[in-house]
């Protein structure tokens, strides 16, 4: 066992995953459905990123992570763009910065869970700490990883 530095003693395997993420482009693009146009979120590497969803500019505060989160968070933000609706973005990462980073890597563990287990420490250890949009924000998480 490892401890990270948000204090989560975790599974050594989980901490060595996350050590060799790939970097983070230079730029990141994204179709903004009601401007009908391409937006860039330049400067990737800043821990806040602003962009515009529908309308509204929207700020993403990577401060609530630790740091072998905000990397792969920023990760999974720069995919979720070119994926997902904006308001389903926002409600995503609003709900995983409400919950504690160790949770997070709780989560996180499940990628090397014995797949039989998965749904027992899902149920045990997840589902009643979180609520829907927390749980839809950490699939969505774990099935980027």
């Amino acid at each position: 066992m490892q401890r990270s530095q948000s204090g989560f003693l975790g599974n050594a395997k989980l901490l060595e995953a996350l050590a060799p993420l790939p970097p983070l482009p230079s730029v990141i693009r994204y179709w903004d459905d009601f401007a009908d146009c391409w937006k860039t979120i330049r400067n990737p590497e800043e821990n806040a990123w602003s962009f515009e969803v529908n309308g509204e500019f929207l700020e993403f505060d990577f401060s609530s992570f630790d740091g072998e989160l905000i990397h792969l968070m920023k990760l999974w933000l720069a995919r979720s763009v070119s994926e997902l609706a904006g308001a389903t973005i926002k409600m995503y990462f609003q709900a995983l910065q409400k919950l504690d980073n160790s949770l997070i890597y709780t989560t996180l563990d499940l990628s090397l869970t014995l797949p039989l287990s998965v749904d027992a420490k899902w149920r045990r250890e997840i589902v009643t700490a979180c609520n829907n949009h927390q749980l839809c924000a950490l699939k969505s998480l774990l099935l980027f990883c």
